[in-house]
């Protein structure tokens, strides 16, 4: 079933004015139907997923019934998984036989195209939005997913609506998660705590980082394989080695030497969502320069933890982390980053809220947020101090708890 939280949708509508949302971006299509569809996977950017594989019309009138748009292959999980009943189907270019049509000889050929039509998909949300007196009303879509090409063809099928962005909004539903949410989100960071701890007590020296990744990978699959009831879907770990702080996107050639910093950013996907935790490793024993600038950087993760309770703002957890750093003392005098930390949710994607000067959302209980403060020194290695959190009533609960430190591997 679906995690979002209807009444804080609708309230967040009404603020904003809107008769409905059309949800099209799939991570918040699973998000508010309890439905994770297979076309176009969970990333959140245009040219990534199949647009309107799936698609969500939310009336905020509590007496129009909600509809969502599938296609005809997955019809029967969609109508299993949702809350929401009025199911209307697509057909794409697969083909599907009933049994007992095959049984009785009584299959016909049915033409199809190669693969879908958007355009009769819009025209499906339209008319649905037609159906419940919405034709002239004010429609919330994501624009920051939707193409301009969908755009065109919503505003053609419902001239007289007025189409508006709602895509920050659905963040800041979602920003605040159920108990199921935070369960899942615990779990995830706390296996893929201990999968990281895993690969910190193998032998890393020598290795590439095609090699390093791939160890996590292993230990993700064994924990994974454990406990099936988890949900595990995916997993992913941004690495570098050594001097060159770039994050590798496939496995490079350098091999780890002895006192090679290990930039960390692994996650697992339980469920839909995707962990985000971090440290750096140090093959070996770490100098007095990497210890200095890592200690520096946790000092200014634990203010930002110090000063998390209901009621702060983002952008001033963000000043006292950013702070802390510059005036240690201890030459990070010129440390600058766009943010410190963001909200954990469904996908693997950074989202808001942000914990940065320009976001000054107001903490509430059960928001979920990754804190963090990266570093990366050309010719040194890469920095990371990363932890999840969850806000409470009176503070925050630390999903992790190994010390931020640098992880030392043996050599």
């Amino acid at each position: 079933m679906a995690n979002v939280n209807l009444p804080r949708l609708k309230e967040k509508m009404s603020a904003a004015n809107m008769d409905a949302v059309v949800v099209v971006k799939p991570e918040f299509f699973y998000y508010t139907t309890g439905f994770q569809y297979h076309m176009g996977g969970m990333q959140s950017t245009p040219g990534s997923g199949r647009q309107l594989a799936g698609v969500a019309i939310i009336p905020r009138d509590e007496n129009k019934e909600p509809a969502i748009i599938v296609s005809n292959w997955e019809q029967v999980p969609a109508r299993e998984n949702s809350w929401i009943k009025d199911v209307r189907v697509f057909p794409i270019w697969t083909e599907i036989f009933d049994l007992q049509d095959l049984l009785d000889n009584k299959l016909q050929r049915v033409e199809k195209h190669f693969q879908f039509d958007i355009k009769k998909n819009a025209e499906t949300a339209c008319q649905i939005l037609k159906e419940k007196g919405l034709a002239t009303g004010t429609i919330g879509i994501e624009f920051d997913y939707a193409c301009q090409n969908v755009m065109s063809y919503f505003r053609e099928a419902l001239p007289q609506a007025t189409f508006v962005d709602s895509s920050r909004m659905l963040y800041d539903v979602a920003a605040v998660k159920t108990q199921n949410e935070i369960d899942i989100i615990r779990k995830a960071t706390k296996m893929t705590q201990k999968a990281s701890l895993m690969v910190a007590q193998e032998e890393l020296l020598g290795l590439t980082v095609g090699e390093v990744r791939m160890k996590y990978q292993m230990a993700v699959l064994k924990l994974a394989s454990a406990d099936p009831s988890a949900g595990y879907q995916d997993n992913k770990c941004t690495m570098s080695i050594g001097g060159d702080c770039a994050p590798k996107a496939q496995s490079a050639p350098y091999r780890a030497a002895k006192g090679d910093i290990i930039f960390f950013d692994p996650g697992i996907n339980l469920k839909g969502y995707m962990a985000d935790i971090g440290r750096s490793m140090v093959i070996g024993e770490p100098n007095e320069l990497q210890t200095r600038v890592y200690s520096t950087l946790a000092k200014g993760v634990k203010a930002m933890m110090d000063a998390i309770k209901p009621g702060v703002k983002c952008s001033e957890l963000f000043h006292i982390g950013q702070e802390t750093i510059r005036n240690a003392g201890t030459g990070l005098h010129a440390y600058t980053r766009g943010h410190l930390g963001h909200a954990v949710g469904v996908s693997k994607n950074e989202r808001a809220p942000f914990i940065a000067a320009f976001d000054h959302t107001v903490l509430e209980p059960n928001m979920v947020f990754s804190v963090e403060a990266p570093l990366y020194i050309n010719g040194l290695g890469g920095f990371n101090v990363e932890d999840t959190i969850v806000v409470t009533e009176d503070g925050y609960e630390n999903f992790c708890d190994w010390p931020m430190e640098l992880i030392k591997v043996r050599c």
